[in-house]
C-alpha cells in the first residue's frame, strides 16, 4: 500500500448517525457529527467512547454498529444475540430519549455528564434481564428521563442497519382532501435514488400485521420481529388468525389448535402477505407499507374495497414517485386484500405506477368476492378492524346483504374495469382456495389491456408460504427490476403463463404456455345420467332423474366417470349443464369435482393444505367448484364464452322456481388444474350451498337433478 493512500483520511458513519460520539485512532481523533461521520486512514483501529465510557473498538470501514465494536462478535449478524452486543445496543439507542431513533440524536453535555459520573461501573457482561434491573443502569436512565430499549427492540433496530436498512416510522402521506395516511418507509441507508415497492390494506402495518396502540402491543410486535429473525418458529391456529386477521377478539371455544379442522398457520414473513423488506431493501429498493384511512394511526373513515380507498392509494403512489429519495418508478406488491387494493388503484393509472405483482386477487366484487353464483356464499367476507382508537368505518358486508343483485351503483365496492387496466403486471391465480381470488386473477389476466401481462398459477399455499421461497422472489424481483430498474433482463421473454399441475397427492410439476387458457384446449363434455350416478361420453335416451334434500349440508349426488384410459390433464375453466327442479322457489347449488383413485377413495390434490376441513363433511378439498344460486340463472350472451357462462345477476333477470318447473341452467366453475392418472375416475359432487344471506326456502324443500334426452345434463372439462 502506498504512503499516499495510507495517509489518506477516509469517512466513515457510526450507525443511526449519533452526534457527539467520541472516536480516536491512531493518527486522528474527534466527535461525530449529525450524520454520524468519523474519519480513519486504511487499516487503522478506532476507539468510540461517550464521555469517559469507552464502549468498544473496530478496524475502520464505511458503517460501523455496536455489533461491529464487540471484539468477539465483530459485526457478525448471526451474533447480535450475544448479551454485550444486545445490552451496549440498548443503553446506545436509549440516549435518543424521546427523539425517533430513526432521525438521528445528539450526544448532549447532559448526557455525558451522567455517564461521567457511573461510567466505571456500567456493565453490558450481564444477562438482559439482569441489566434491566441493573442498579447504575436504572439510576442513570432515571435521572436523564429516559426508557431502556427492550432486548428485542434494540435487536430489531441493529438488524435492519446492519442489512442496510433505515426505517422511518409513520411517515404522512398527504391526500387529496387534506387528510393524510400513515406509512412505515424502509429505505437503504445508502443515499440514492431508488425504486419503491408499495403495499396498501387495511390489516395493519405492525410487524406480521396488526397495529399498535400502547406499550404491551408495542413489545408484542418487537418480540415477533425478533424472533421470526432469530428462527424462533411461531404459528397461529387457522380460526384463531382469520378472526384476528379481522381485528376482532378470538373466543374461547374453538377447535384445538394443529387439528385438522383449526390447521396451524404458521408465520413465513414479516408482514402478512406483503414483501418482506430483508428481501427487498438490500436489494436496491424502498419498500413502503401504507396503513389505509381509519387504519391504525390514519384518520378517517375506513372505507373497504371503496373508491375512496383506490384513490387514497393512487395519492400515496404519486407521492412516492416524486420524493427526492425515489427515482419516478413504484411497483405494487401483496397478496389478497392487498392485491385487490392494488388492482383498483392500477384502473385509475397513477402516472408513477410502473408495475404490480397482485398475487390472489380480485377484479368484480360481486362475481368473485361477495356473491359469486349469485349467493352470498364466501366464508371470507369480513371487515378488516385494525384501528388504535374506536374503529370508524363503512360496513360493506351489511351493505352488500341489502344489496342480492349486481348494482354496481349501490355496492360500495369498487370493481375495477379490465379495459382501464394497462400496468405491466405478473398475476398470481390461486388454487384450493375456498371461495375467492381463483376467478378473480384469472378474469384479470384474460381481459386486462395490458400489453406486458403474465400469470402464474400455483397451489393456495402461494399466498402464505410460496411468495417468500426464494425462486418466487427471486423472479417477482426479475420482474420488478425490468420495470423499475430498466434492468433488461430475460422475464419478459419467458413463457406468459406458468401452471402449477397438481398430479395428486400433494405431487406437482410446472408447464408453461403462451396463453391461458390454453389455446389448444378441447373441451370435453360428460354427460350425467341419474339412474347409473355415471359420467358418460354420451348422453342416454332414456330420462331419469336423482332428488336430494336442500337443506342437509351433508346430503349429495356423485357422478362418476369410468377409469381414465391415459393420464389425463385438465387446466383451465369447467362448467356444468344442468336441468334441475325444487320444491320450493329456489336452488343454491354448489359443483365439487373430485378426483378417485382405483380403490374408490378421494385422490388428495392440495399441495399444503392449510385450509380447516368441515367437521361435518370432512373430504379432501376439491379439484375445483362452482355454485350457483338458480334463480340467477341468466345469461349474458355477450360475456359468456364457450368455457365461461356469465350471469346477468340483475333484479330484473331474477327468476324464482315455482310449481317444481324444470329449469336449464349453467354454472360456472372456477379454473384448476390436475392431472388425473391413467385408472383413476372424475367425480361430480352436487351439494346444496349454504346460502348465508336467505336459507328459508331451503328448509325441508327437495331438489331434483335430470338426465337423460331432452335434459342433456352435462359436465364440461378442459382437455390439453
Amino acid at each position: 500500500m502506498s504512503n499516499e493512500i495510507k495517509n489518506q483520511n477516509i469517512k466513515g458513519k457510526f450507525a443511526d448517525r449519533v452526534d457527539g460520539i467520541n472516536y480516536k485512532t491512531q493518527t486522528l481523533s474527534g466527535v461525530t457529527d449529525k450524520e454520524g461521520k468519523f474519519e480513519y486512514r486504511q487499516g487503522e483501529t478506532i476507539t468510540f467512547s461517550i464521555g469517559k465510557l469507552v464502549i468498544g473498538s473496530a478496524i475502520g470501514k464505511e458503517l460501523i454498529t455496536t455489533a461491529d465494536i464487540v471484539y468477539s462478535v465483530g459485526g457478525d449478524i448471526k451474533k447480535i444475540k450475544n448479551r454485550v452486543v444486545t445490552n451496549l445496543s440498548r443503553f446506545v439507542q436509549s440516549l435518543c430519549g424521546k427523539i425517533h431513533l430513526e432521525k438521528g440524536f445528539c450526544i448532549t453535555n447532559e448526557i455525558v455528564d451522567c455517564i461521567n459520573k457511573y461510567y466505571k461501573k456500567i456493565n453490558f457482561d450481564q444477562e438482559e434481564d439482569a441489566f434491566t434491573k441493573d442498579a447504575i443502569i436504572t439510576v442513570l436512565m432515571e435521572e436523564l428521563n429516559y426508557t431502556l430499549r427492550s432486548p428485542e427492540h434494540a435487536r430489531n433496530h441493529l438488524r435492519r442497519t446492519m442489512n442496510g436498512i433505515r426505517k422511518l416510522t409513520d411517515v404522512k402521506i398527504p391526500t387529496r382532501d387534506d387528510s393524510y395516511l400513515l406509512a412505515d418507509v424502509y429505505l437503504p441507508i445508502k443515499a440514492g435514488k431508488y425504486p419503491v415497492i408499495m403495499s396498501h390494506a387495511g390489516y395493519g402495518k405492525a410487524f406480521w400485521f396488526g397495529c399498535i396502540s400502547n406499550e404491551t402491543e408495542f413489545q408484542k410486535h418487537e418480540k415477533m420481529e425478533d424472533n421470526y429473525f432469530e428462527g424462533i418458529k411461531e404459528s397461529t391456529p387457522f380460526i384463531d388468525f382469520h378472526i384476528q386477521l379481522a381485528g376482532e377478539e378470538v373466543p374461547d371455544q374453538l377447535p384445538p389448535g394443529g387439528t385438522e379442522i383449526n390447521p396451524l398457520l404458521d408465520h413465513v414473513s414479516e408482514g402478512f402477505e406483503i414483501a418482506n423488506t430483508f428481501d427487498w431493501v438490500p436489494d436496491g429498493y424502498i419498500v413502503i407499507r401504507v396503513d389505509g384511512r381509519g387504519t391504525g394511526n390514519t384518520p378517517g373513515m375506513f372505507e373497504q374495497f371503496s373508491k375512496h380507498e383506490a384513490e387514497d392509494y393512487y395519492d400515496a403512489i404519486e407521492w412516492a414517485g416524486t420524493h427526492e429519495w425515489s427515482n419516478g418508478n413504484v411497483g405494487l406488491y401483496g397478496a389478497s386484500y392487498y392485491a385487490m387494493d392494488m388492482i383498483s388503484v392500477s384502473s385509475l393509472q397513477p402516472p408513477h405506477l410502473k408495475a404490480m405483482i397482485p398475487i390472489a386477487g380480485d377484479v368484480d366484487y360481486y362475481r368473485d368476492v361477495l356473491y359469486s353464483g349469485g349467493g352470498l356464499f364466501s366464508p371470507f367476507s369480513f371487515i378488516a378492524k385494525h384501528s388504535c382508537g374506536e374503529w370508524k368505518g363503512v360496513d360493506f358486508v351489511n351493505i352488500a346483504k341489502e344489496q342480492p343483485f349486481d348494482e354496481p351503483d349501490k355496492c360500495p365496492c369498487y370493481s375495477s374495469n379490465p379495459d382501464d387496466i394497462k400496468v405491466p403486471f405478473l398475476a398470481v391465480m390461486p388454487l384450493e382456495c375456498p371461495g375467492l381470488h381463483t376467478r378473480g386473477t384469472s378474469e384479470l389476466y384474460i381481459n386486462a389491456v395490458s400489453e406486458n401481462k403474465k400469470l402464474m398459477i400455483c397451489s393456495e399455499v402461494g399466498v402464505h408460504f410460496w411468495m417468500y421461497k426464494l425462486e418466487i422472489v427471486n423472479q417477482h424481483k426479475a420482474f420488478m427490476a425490468y420495470w423499475l430498474k430498466d434492468e433488461k433482463n430475460t422475464i419478459m421473454d419467458e413463457a406468459p403463463v406458468k401452471m402449477m399441475i397438481r398430479t395428486g397427492i400433494h405431487g406437482f410439476y410446472w408447464k408453461e404456455e403462451n396463453e391461458w387458457p390454453v389455446a389448444r384446449t378441447e373441451y370435453r363434455k360428460l354427460y350425467l345420467n341419474a339412474d347409473a350416478g355415471k359420467l358418460q361420453k354420451s348422453t342416454e335416451e332414456v330420462e331419469s332423474k336423482v332428488e336430494y334434500k336442500a337443506d342437509d349440508m351433508t346430503s349429495s349426488i356423485t357422478f362418476i366417470s369410468d377409469a381414465m384410459e391415459e393420464d389425463t390433464t385438465l387446466a383451465g375453466y369447467f362448467k356444468l349443464k344442468l336441468f334441475c327442479s325444487s320444491t320450493t322457489e329456489d336452488m343454491a347449488v354448489k359443483v365439487n369435482i373430485r378426483v378417485l383413485d382405483e380403490d374408490g377413495e378421494e385422490v388428495p390434490y392440495d399441495v399444503q393444505y392449510t385450509v380447516p376441513k368441515n367437521p361435518i363433511n370432512p373430504k379432501c378439498y376439491p379439484v375445483t367448484s362452482g355454485s350457483l344460486k338458480i334463480s340467477h340463472r341468466k345469461l349474458d350472451a355477450e360475456k359468456s364464452t364457450e368455457y365461461r357462462p356469465y350471469h346477468t345477476h340483475k333484479s330484473e333477470d331474477y327468476r324464482p322456481l315455482c310449481n317444481e318447473e324444470i329449469v336449464e341452467c349453467d354454472i360456472e366453475i372456477w379454473p384448476s388444474t390436475v392431472e388425473i392418472r391413467k385408472g383413476w375416475r372424475l367425480c361430480l359432487e352436487i351439494v346444496p350451498a349454504e346460502d348465508v344471506l336467505n336459507n328459508s326456502y331451503q328448509k325441508n324443500a327437495k331438489n331434483k337433478i335430470y338426465t337423460g334426452n331432452k335434459y342433456n345434463s352435462y359436465l364440461q372439462v378442459p382437455v390439453i
